[in-house]
């Protein structure tokens, strides 16, 4: 059994990675359903995180979490406060936080929700459809603590942690939880794209599915570079995540011109076990 203690993120799995050096993370640890939290992991600028589940029932864990969103997002995009206790506290084990190891600060944090398709919706229907649906009709009809479907729901970090490799560091901590969760058979998530209104104001493209399209395009190629979706990039290209939507709607975003990306994970989760 792998016992708590130091991995090192060799490299930001953010671009360009191949599915082999994330798996030679995994077997370090970090994606073994046997491995003992909180592990120590050093990134690297040198920094040391330490990575663990976020305690639900810690009232001032849950205040950490939402001054962490408000500082990520800015108070506009930012997860509700209302949200994040509710849902925080209904999916827990589900919700990975990194720390300062200096300082025991919540410098990063990644979580998902779990989701039942409705009674007459085929399971890869919902999947693919369930991006296009108003969040208020996923909360009030599909949430479901004994849900198939895993929904990757959000990703934050500290403004003066970014581009350090915290993200690429709990995206494969968030996959282990996952894949060591009974009952999940399928791991789904969107990705904002905040980069896109400007690159497509600076590029002369209207706003609108076609240019989104590109832009998702060039950025999973490496080719521009988005504050969110470049994150994810390594992962899709590892070739074990599908692309659903790269227009799915993502409404009250003006960054992203309403549009995000939605992929299927499902793969990557065999991958693991």
């Amino acid at each position: 059994m792998y016992q708590s203690g130091m991995l090192t993120n060799k490299g930001n799995f953010s671009m360009n990675t191949e599915l082999a050096q994330i798996l030679e993370f995994a077997q370090q640890g970090s994606l073994n359903p046997d491995t003992q939290y909180p592990v120590t992991v050093e990134l690297a600028s040198g920094d040391r995180i330490k990575i663990r589940c976020i305690q639900t029932g810690c009232r001032e864990e849950l205040e950490a979490v939402m001054e962490l969103e408000k500082a990520a997002w800015g108070t506009e995009l930012a997860f509700p406060d209302d949200y994040i206790k509710r849902d925080y506290t209904m999916f827990p084990g589900l919700q990975v936080g990194a720390f300062c190891e200096k300082t025991g600060a919540l410098v990063g944090v990644v979580s998902a929700m779990r989701l039942s398709p409705d009674p007459a919706e085929d399971v890869d229907e919902f999947v693919a459809m369930a991006g296009t649906k108003a969040w208020e009709y996923i909360y009030a009809h599909n949430r479901d603590p004994q849900g198939i479907v895993c929904e990757g729901s959000d990703l934050a970090v500290a403004p003066e942690w970014q581009k350090k490799g915290v993200a690429s560091v709990l995206l494969p901590f968030m996959l282990r939880q996952v894949a060591k969760t009974d009952g999940i058979t399928r791991f789904t998530w969107q990705s904002r794209t905040p980069g896109y209104a400007k690159w497509a104001a600076e590029n002369g493209e209207e706003s609108g599915p076609e240019s989104h399209g590109i832009y998702v395009n060039k950025v999973l190629a490496g080719e521009l570079t988005d504050p969110v979706l470049s994150v994810y990039a390594g992962f899709v290209n590892a070739g074990n995540i599908d692309m659903i939507n790269p227009n799915s709607p993502w409404l009250h975003d003006e960054a992203s011109g309403g549009f995000g990306a939605r992929f299927d994970a499902t793969k990557f989760l065999k991958e693991i076990k």
